[in-house]
C-alpha cells in the first residue's frame, strides 16, 4: 500500500490484536477502493457517481467531492457555450441565406435592366436587312463584350449619298450604352 498498490487479498479475521488490525486494514483497503473507483468513475464523466468520505476530517475524499463538483461545473459551462456558440452560428448562417436571397433578388432586378436595356439598344442599331439595302457587299460584326455595349454601328441615307459609321463610345456596360444612344441620335441630329 505504501506504493500506492492496494492488494487483492484480504487478511483472515482472527479473535486476536492481530485480527484486530487486520480487521482495520481491510477496512482500508475496502475504502481505499471505494475512492479509487469514485475516482474512477469522475474521471470517465459521471459526476452523478456517489461517494461518502470516510469521516468530516478525509481530506481526500473532501478533494475527490470538490473535484467532482468542480468539473461537473465546468461540463455544464462548456455545454451551455456550445449551446451559444451553436446558436449564433445558426443564426449567423440565418443571416447569410437571407442576405444571399436579397443579393439573388437584386441581381436578377440589375440582369433583368440590362437585358431591357439590350432590347433598347437594338431597337436603334439598324436592320440587317436596311445595311444589305444600302450596302449590298457589306456584313456587319457586332459583338459586345458585355450584354450591352458602348460601341454601335449607324447607317443613314440622303440625298444620293449613304453615310455609315462604326462607333466606338467611352464606356463599358450600361454606361457606355448610354453613350451609345446619346451618340445615334447627334449622328441623326447631325444629318438633318
Amino acid at each position: 500500500m505504501g506504493l500506492g498498490i492496494l492488494p487483492k487479498e484480504r487478511i483472515a479475521a482472527t479473535r486476536d490484536e492481530i485480527g484486530e488490525m487486520g480487521n482495520a486494514l481491510n477496512d482500508l483497503i475496502r475504502s481505499m477502493q471505494h475512492t479509487t473507483d469514485f475516482a474512477k468513475e469522475t474521471g470517465a464523466g459521471n459526476f452523478a457517481a456517489s461517494y461518502t468520505p470516510l469521516s468530516k476530517d478525509d481530506s481526500l475524499g473532501q478533494a475527490l467531492l470538490k473535484m467532482r463538483d468542480d468539473l461537473a461545473e465546468n461540463e455544464r459551462v462548456l455545454e451551455q457555450k456550445v449551446i451559444e456558440r451553436t446558436e449564433e452560428v445558426v443564426r449567423q448562417k440565418s443571416e447569410i441565406e437571407t442576405k444571399n436571397m436579397e443579393l439573388e433578388i437584386l441581381y436578377k432586378q440589375v440582369t433583368d435592366s440590362i437585358h431591357y436595356a439590350k432590347r433598347i439598344q437594338d431597337a436603334i442599331l439598324p436592320t440587317p436587312n436596311k445595311v444589305k439595302l444600302l450596302l449590298p457587299d457589306s456584313f456587319i460584326l457586332f459583338k459586345p463584350k458585355d450584354i450591352v455595349s458602348g460601341d454601335f454601328y449607324w447607317i443613314e441615307r440622303k440625298d444620293n449619298f449613304v453615310y455609315f459609321a462604326a462607333v466606338d463610345c467611352t464606356g463599358h456596360g450600361v454606361p457606355g450604352a448610354f453613350m451609345s444612344l446619346v451618340g445615334y441620335n447627334i449622328l441623326k441630329d447631325i444629318l438633318n
